[in-house]
């Protein structure tokens, strides 16, 4: 709650990744109200991309795949976390579900890659 009340009155990515990660730390119950404290936020703020990455997180801590992967792909079309792209594939290959829209993770993919060095590729 602490965490929560802070957000409340002041905004912070990083105070909203943690209250995703503090999710592993709770009982079942809490992490369901978790996530649904996140999706009362998302209402006012729904392209906040690292708020839609942590409630990615929370219903993947809540085993909710489907809503998990909506999450995710939503975080991405708003923003090339890698993170949130990470999270993405990991979850994609676990569902074995690697080829459910591979235009987005492509796109995924080279918004990533556009901030590395040029090194040489092959081809």
């Amino acid at each position: 709650a602490m965490f929560e009340s802070s957000l409340e009155t002041r905004w912070s990515d990083s105070l909203v990744r943690r209250y995703s990660l503090l999710s592993l730390r709770v009982d079942d119950a809490q992490a369901v109200r978790q996530l649904q404290k996140a999706e009362s936020w998302l209402s006012a703020r729904s392209e906040d991309g690292v708020l839609l990455l942590a409630a990615g997180r929370l219903a993947l801590r809540a085993s909710l795949w489907g809503k998990a992967r909506d999450y995710f792909e939503r975080s991405l079309r708003v923003s090339a976390d890698v993170e949130a792209y990470a999270e993405l594939a990991r979850l994609l290959q676990n569902l074995k579900e690697q080829d459910r829209d591979p235009r987005a993770l492509a796109a995924a993919t080279r918004a990533m890659s556009a901030g590395l060095p040029q090194f040489p590729q092959p081809g």
